[in-house]
């Protein structure tokens, strides 16, 4: 028996195996894998000869470029870190006279600007602020008053009308204009100095020495009668 079944055995597996030389038990005719034409595999990398990406275009609009590519033509290049708000000029806080400073031809602002009529406000015992007015009479180019301080304050805010809203309010600025060839005096409600941080007080006719500070960081040393001077409404220069 065993015979027998050893040639049934060699006979199923001549009849199943095919033939390499018939067309009909090859199977589908194509390219072998690994071939040019044949595809690469899932997440491999392209063939050599393969075409190149189309342009993408610019990103579009909120995209970020990818890191190291050049901004488009015209954009501005990106700012080193987020830039803080400048600080309004002489710490003010407040709004600022529009003001182009021009090429000092006529010398230091302060030898070239005459002062007069200078008045500051008596205090309180006790009192920590005080105003300051004064007349300027400018000989030279356009220039600004930024400022003043005596030898018992802290500091100093030149202030003027503004409106806000419907109500006009005293408001700090960068300083006042000093027109070339003319006259600029400060009166109560529109325009002032205010000393603040005051350590003694303000006596009906003392005189107080005073340092004017103007726009080209020169400074011109004045005194100022000491007087009774009512806090004014204030209103909008004509």
């Amino acid at each position: 028996m065993r015979p027998n079944l050893l040639v049934l055995g060699t006979v199923l597996f001549l009849t199943g195996c095919p033939d390499p030389g018939d067309p009909a038990q090859r199977g589908p005719t194509g390219p072998a894998p690994g071939s040019a034409a044949s595809p690469p595999p899932t997440g491999g990398p392209a063939p050599a000869d393969a075409a190149p990406p189309a342009d993408a275009g610019p990103p579009a609009d909120g995209a970020a470029p990818a890191d190291g590519a050049p901004p488009p033509d015209g954009a501005p290049p990106p700012a080193d870190g987020d830039a803080a708000a400048a600080p309004p000029p002489n710490g003010a806080g407040g709004p600022a006279i529009a003001f182009e400073e021009k090429a000092v031809d006529s010398g230091p602002v302060a030898d070239n600007v005459d002062v007069g009529g200078v008045r500051i406000a008596t205090t309180e015992s006790g009192g920590t602020e005080t105003r300051v007015y004064v007349t300027l009479t400018n000989k030279g180019d356009d220039a600004m008053l930024v400022g003043a301080s005596t030898g018992f304050s802290s500091g100093s805010a030149v202030e003027v009308a503004v409106r806000e809203g419907t109500d006009v309010v005293m408001k700090a600025v960068a300083g006042v204009i000093l027109p070339t060839d003319a006259e600029f005096a400060m009166i109560p409600g529109t325009t002032r100095i205010r000393l603040y941080g005051l350590t003694e007080a303000v006596a009906s006719g003392a005189s107080v020495p005073l340092e004017l500070t103007f726009s080209d960081g020169t400074t011109k040393q004045v005194t100022a009668t000491a007087e009774a001077i009512a806090e004014a409404t204030p209103t909008m220069p004509e």
